[in-house]
């Protein structure tokens, strides 16, 4: 039982990976081909606001 749990966790961890790819490539216009993905970090939702704020303002030049 232990170890059916865990590969769950794996097939829906490299699902996770790959939805995320996908809307990264789709909102980018661009192939999935052309992204490599290093890293997913969870944010958590009690982020201080200008930790927010600096990270969208980090992150927007990615999308020129």
């Amino acid at each position: 039982m232990g170890l059916e749990l865990i590969e769950q966790a794996s097939v829906d961890d490299d699902e996770l990976i790959a939805v995320i790819t996908a809307a990264v490539a789709a909102s980018l216009n661009r192939s999935t081909h052309s992204l490599v993905v290093r890293s997913i970090k969870q944010v958590p939702a009690c982020s201080p606001a200008w930790n927010r704020a600096a990270r969208l303002d980090l992150t927007r030049t990615w999308y020129s």
